[in-house]
């Protein structure tokens, strides 16, 4: 009986989610949201003479976008060693049921003929639910998008920023608050998640449109459904400590066309 507890126990550690990064163990089964990802290509060690400018045309990506997804502003200094996540301009779309070319040509705002283009597809009518479409993610609306302000989710202090934590991307910001508080959304937009999601937790996942969603982690009650349509500043959630977090708290995240963006870089300077 002995060994037999010992054998459970070392089966129930090695397929626990506690070995999981923080916040980002996610069902491959659910898209993050109509902008699945990731979309985060390659790093690079910035060399001396570099700007983000000049990375930007070399690889062919918006400097804006660059600096957004590092953390940065567009006219910050870089520093040669300094890390940085090379993002796609292309969002990684992964189909659903019932969807057609036409239905995600008009979440993203391309033509049918370029995401078919795009994808080598020959009959746009036949797609698979699962299938991932490559969906191009134009410079110039980038500028646009990652300029538009959203409004705070709810009053509390930031305990974990963006960027590099223990040596891996944490890719939103925590906020702490008192367990039961709302949870409001950052702009208006239409719920495309909202339910349990790994180590996530209770979560909501709201489109803004224009390449531009944000998610609402680690709630303890969930007062959207999937398909809502909200106002900015209206309920989502109540904060929790759902899924794998250290007390009470909401775990925001801000995404360009599946590009995870440093909120604090978008979010006004008054809180909820």
């Amino acid at each position: 009986m002995r060994l037999l507890l010992s054998l459970l126990l070392v089966l129930t550690v090695a397929t626990s989610p506690a070995v999981a990064r923080l916040d980002e163990l996610v069902r491959d089964d659910v898209p993050y949201s109509a902008l699945a990802g990731p979309a985060a290509v390659a790093s690079y060690r910035v060399q001396r003479g570099d700007t983000l400018w000049d990375l930007g045309r070399r690889f062919g990506v918006d400097p804006v976008l660059l600096a957004a997804a590092n953390g940065l502003g567009p006219e910050d200094w870089l520093w040669p060693g300094q890390e940085l996540v090379v993002p796609s301009e292309n969002a990684v779309h992964v189909v659903r049921p019932g969807e057609s070319l036409w239905s995600v040509a008009v979440q993203y705002g391309v033509t049918v003929e370029d995401l078919a283009a795009r994808n080598g597809i020959a009959a746009p009518d036949r797609l698979l639910a699962g299938q991932r479409l490559t969906v191009p993610g134009p410079v110039a609306r980038g500028r646009v998008a990652l300029q538009t302000r959203l409004e705070w989710p709810l009053l509390g202090p930031v305990t974990s920023a963006f960027g590099w934590r223990e040596g891996r991307r944490h890719e939103g910001v925590d906020l702490a608050a008192d367990y039961g508080a709302p949870v409001r959304a950052a702009a208006a937009g239409r719920v495309i998640f909202a339910g349990p999601r790994g180590t996530y937790g209770l979560t909501v996942i709201v489109d803004h449109g224009g390449g531009v969603a944000t998610l609402y982690a680690h709630n303890s009650r969930l007062l959207v459904r999937e398909g809502d349509t909200v106002r900015a500043g209206e309920p989502l959630a109540l904060v929790g400590s759902t899924g794998r977090a250290n007390g009470p708290h909401l775990h925001f995240e801000v995404r360009y066309y599946g590009v995870p963006v440093d909120p604090l870089w978008v979010l006004t300077g008054g809180r909820a």
